[in-house]
């Protein structure tokens, strides 16, 4: 909805129209679920994702209140719908997820959790905090990979699975999708290195 709209017509109509806002949450929710309802039933499809930015850095851009209207109650009838067919669901969202992960672990029901950075929620923290409760995808921070050097690259590396595999639940990875500007030949340092120390 928030891209449908451009963010700022979007905040302004959270509070001088929010019955148009809301049939508009409610066009795109029945129209995602249609969407994976068709998804699971494809051929050779082993885990169903998605990914809906939500947070900030601070946290979440509209209040946890607007979130548990309007949009949770379709995350939870489409996660369901993954595991009626025996799919597992992840999910991305970058930012700080922390004030609402309990509603996407507890009620939406999300099996796994993808999109991390440094700066908002560093996947150490989520790990201590969730690990327990649900999978965890990626982690390392993208300006940190393009930044480091081989020696703290490798630090941060064996550091991350050391504290997020602790347990399993935890498939090691960079912290939101890769970009045009990645080093290329730093992402093969990051996985080589991964790959001397991963298989916990």
């Amino acid at each position: 909805v928030r891209e449908l709209m451009g963010f700022e017509t979007f905040a302004i109509a959270i509070m001088e129209r929010p019955e148009f806002v809301a049939e508009l949450f409610e066009c795109s929710g029945k129209l995602l679920l249609n969407i994976h309802r068709h998804i699971v039933e494809m051929e050779n499809i082993g885990v169903v994702h998605m990914g809906d930015d939500m947070c900030y850095k601070q946290g979440p851009m509209i209040s946890p209140a607007m979130l548990r209207k309007y949009v949770f109650p379709w995350h939870k009838q489409i996660v369901d719908n993954a595991h009626a067919k025996g799919l597992p669901f992840t999910f991305h969202s970058d930012g700080n997820n922390d004030i609402i992960m309990n509603d996407l672990i507890s009620y939406a029901g999300i099996d796994g959790k993808h999109a991390f950075e440094d700066a908002a929620q560093p996947v150490e923290e989520v790990k201590r905090k969730y690990g327990d409760r649900v999978s965890l995808i990626g982690g390392m921070d993208l300006d940190f990979l393009c930044r480091a050097d081989e020696n703290a690259l490798r630090k941060r590396v064996r550091s991350m699975i050391e504290t997020c595999g602790a347990g399993g639940g935890y498939a090691f990875g960079t912290g939101t999708g890769l970009t045009t500007y990645t080093p290329l030949d730093k992402y093969l340092f990051m996985l080589n290195e991964a790959l001397e120390v991963v298989w916990y």
